[in-house]
């Protein structure tokens, strides 16, 4: 009897544990593009620099946009996060773009945003969750639909399983 149940205990342990613990042994890297450009940030800056002395006309709306909202910051020293988080506008999209990211990996990572500046585990807001990240590593654009970003302060990559923040990007 004891037998039966030790391997009944490990039948519902093990398929856990891996879930828990394997993320921390894999990297998952997305490259995606810009959406109607091919442009790093660095790369936006540069050429709009460029083009600050021309007078050129256009419809500001036609225009797209790509702005820095800040710098990922470490949560903690068990969880990492760097990287840019980016506005990209055009006269149809408002996108989250992470670019450079590079997180600590875990079990049910999302990309959030919250109504603190500085959000920590157990005391990280009001909460948004955006979608779920994509990779630990890389670029990789989020739709922000019907979301003000002007309403939040910080972009979290969040874990929704344990409600742990991995790190944080204060909104400029």
């Amino acid at each position: 009897m004891k037998k039966i149940i030790l391997i009944a205990i490990l039948i519902i342990a093990l398929p856990i544990a891996y879930w828990l613990v394997s993320p921390l042994f894999f990297d998952v890297k997305v490259e995606e593009s810009l959406p109607s450009a091919t442009q790093t940030f660095q790369e936006h800056e540069e050429e709009r620099k460029k083009m600050k002395d021309t007078m050129v006309k256009e419809d500001k709306k036609e225009m797209n946009s790509l702005k820095e909202l800040g710098s990922f910051v470490d949560a903690d020293s068990s969880h990492k996060v760097s990287g840019q988080a980016l506005l990209f506008k055009d006269k149809d999209n408002h996108i989250l773009r992470l670019e450079n990211l590079n997180s600590t990996n875990g079990p049910d990572l999302f990309v959030a945003l919250s109504d603190k500046e500085n959000p920590k585990t157990g005391d990280s807001g009001k909460i948004k969750i955006l979608a779920k990240l994509k990779g630990n590593q890389g670029n990789q654009n989020y739709n922000l639909e019907d979301t003000k970003i002007e309403d939040y302060k910080s972009i979290l990559i969040y874990c929704k399983a344990f409600s742990v923040v991995f790190g944080h990007a204060t909104i400029k």
